[in-house]
């Protein structure tokens, strides 16, 4: 059964006559300066109909419908004497389209299939079938059983198409019901806590006309619109119109044409825009065209309005370098909301998302059997179109790993958690809960500005003020141990005021895992030497203490004797260096060859 715009679409392609033109010069365009239409070539165009590419919003995937000789079970519609519509995909590789495949079964069918929608990080696709609005979804490298959508959505009418927002919580489609404005208009849905779409709502007599409205496409900028349209001013047929949302008054600003060269007298739908705003593609009817129906790409040098927006994308892999699905939210900081959630593909580790400007995002990639991560990302409101490439390797939750919890808070020189730190406590908690068995770390480290008594104060402080934190919130006391470590333990320069910042930390680092049942081997000895300068072995410093070892920290040699089993022995080792003259003589524990602090190592022996 084939929709409307696949009629019209017919009509023009066998009178190339349009079927309605208003035949009026439009008022303004939205994009200036030199504007060039190619078709994308024979690598992706044929002798047969090519239409509705859809595109990832970096243009690096492509989606689209033909009518071609190579579709699935190769029959054509009685009706029409052309082929079934069949979903293609083609890749983008150093610059160039490449030649495109079937996407297969089991979205392709034997009959009509056509994609209508893609979202920005092409994971999802809405999909067309027999009059309605159909869902799969990419798990890796293979498309989903595509899901035929609620009665919101489908009604005994006609959906022709449909797109995503940026966040992926709202849709957009077009419905030919009779409650509309006027034939084809276009709806909203919002997706419901229960993870279904809700009722639509119009979106208005701003953007719906007396006629049809069909092909709409939302920008990964979350705000402007593209569509087609009969009814507002146009060259004659079906132009291309966009609307920008604004958000303070709640309402579309009056669709501009896009003018030409984009619009013609002709019918100009199914057009897409890429996050970048310089290039959209569209299907269009022209000269010097491969065949039927092909697909264009519009380049645009400038536009009154660069898009703004950040695109965020990368990999996310294990530290051998595999990929791995992982959980990606993104919150906007003032208002804590979870504006959305995607995650990286299991196959490629790929992921992709855009952020409009003007606000201040925490980004946090969960994934299980790994450490959390997070970061945060600041967009100015007048910031443009910029790419961020961010690959991220994932930390396995082992024993002897650890992260740094970056957006904790502490005022100067104190140690109780200011407010803004619950999102990062709240990540810890989930990270705890998802793994009942592990037992954690929780330490505080400083820069080396003020005494080391000072700061193995405040550090230990802190860090307990973390644990007391946890523990209130439903984390057993028996799972957490916390030590200071003042500026004992650097991982940056502190000769610089961002390496000093980067010391300024809490870590979490796990420290068993009670279910593996492994004997905990810690190793105590007696430090009785800390000096700017190094000695041999068999230096006069050391007294005749027998086999000496040595260890350099931030700048210092330590000097250690004996390596003990017991604390008992430790504790009488002490006692023996002290009447040898070490009389700062003092027991550290290793734990899989790193100090530890001494309440750690009682911890993990008690289990």
């Amino acid at each position: 059964m084939i929709r409307i715009w696949g009629l019209l679409m017919l009509i023009f392609l066998f009178t190339g006559t349009n079927v309605v033109a208003q035949n009026k010069e439009p008022k303004k365009d939205i994009f200036s300066g030199e504007i060039t239409i190619v078709p994308l070539g024979t690598a992706v165009n044929s002798k047969f109909a090519e239409y509705h590419p859809l595109i990832t919003a970096d243009e690096s995937v492509m989606y689209f419908t033909s009518r071609r000789d190579s579709t699935l079970g190769r029959q054509k519609d009685p009706k029409f004497d052309i082929y079934y519509e069949d979903i293609y995909i083609s890749e983008k590789r150093d610059g160039e389209w490449q030649s495109p495949r079937s996407i297969g079964k089991p979205v392709n069918s034997e009959l009509h299939d056509a994609a209508v929608g893609l979202s920005p990080d092409g994971q999802k696709m809405f999909l067309y079938k027999s009059g309605d609005i159909y869902e799969s979804e990419l798990d890796g490298d293979k498309w989903l059983n595509p899901v035929k959508l609620s009665k919101n959505i489908n009604s005994k009418y006609k959906e022709s198409t449909a797109c995503y927002s940026y966040t992926g919580k709202t849709m957009y489609f077009v419905s030919n019901r009779p409650d509309g404005i006027g034939q084809n208009d276009i709806y909203l849905s919002n997706l419901t806590e229960k993870g279904d779409w809700g009722k639509p709502h119009n979106l208005g007599s701003e953007i719906n006309t007396a006629l049809n409205e069909d092909a709409v496409f939302m920008h990964p900028d979350g705000k402007t619109i593209y569509f087609s349209s009969q009814g507002h001013e146009t060259l004659g047929g079906y132009d291309i119109f966009s609307s920008v949302y604004d958000d303070k008054t709640g309402r579309w600003s009056t669709p501009e044409n896009l003018g030409k060269p984009i619009n013609t007298v002709g019918d100009d739908v199914f057009f897409v825009l890429a996050a970048s705003g310089k290039r959209g593609y569209y299907s269009s009817i022209r000269e010097g065209g491969s065949g039927e129906k092909d697909i264009y790409v519009i380049n645009m040098k400038e536009t009154k309005a660069r898009p703004q927006l950040t695109l965020v994308k990368g990999t996310i892999t294990n530290e051998l370098g595999h990929p791995v699905e992982a959980k990606i939210e993104i919150i906007d900081n003032q208002t804590k909301e979870v504006l959305m959630s995607t995650k990286s593909n299991k196959t490629s580790g790929r992921y992709l998302f855009s952020l409009p400007s003007g606000r201040n995002y925490g980004i946090t990639i969960t994934a299980d059997e790994y450490f959390f991560h997070s970061e945060h990302i600041d967009i100015p409101e007048s910031e443009p179109y910029m790419e961020l490439s961010n690959s991220i390797k994932l930390k396995p939750a082992d024993v002897g790993e650890s992260i740094v919890l970056n957006y904790l808070f502490f005022d100067y020189d104190k140690a109780a958690l200011k407010p803004e730190s619950k999102t990062e406590l709240g990540r810890a908690i989930k990270l705890m809960n998802q793994n009942p068995k592990l037992l954690f770390e929780i330490s505080g480290h400083t820069d080396d500005k003020g005494s080391e008594a000072y700061n193995l104060d405040l550090s230990e402080r802190r860090a307990e003020a973390v644990v007391n934190y946890l523990i209130e919130h439903g984390i057993a006391k028996s799972r957490l141990v916390h030590a200071g470590y003042g500026f004992n333990r650097p991982i940056a320069t502190n000769d610089t005021e961002a390496g000093r910042k980067k010391n300024r930390r809490v870590e979490m680092l796990i420290i068993e895992n009670i279910e593996e049942k492994k004997s905990i081997e810690i190793v105590f000895k007696v430090q009785i030497l800390a000096s700017t300068n190094r000695f041999p072995p068999g230096s006069d410093r050391f007294g005749g203490a027998k086999d000496v070892q040595e260890y350099a920290h931030k700048g210092m040699y330590k000097y250690t004797v004996g390596k003990l089993s017991n604390l008992v022995d430790a504790k009488q080792l002490e006692l023996e260096m002290e009447k040898q003259g070490f009389k700062e003589a003092f027991v550290v524990a290793f734990y899989e060859d790193k100090r530890i602090a001494m309440r750690t190592a009682l911890k993990l022996l008690e289990h």
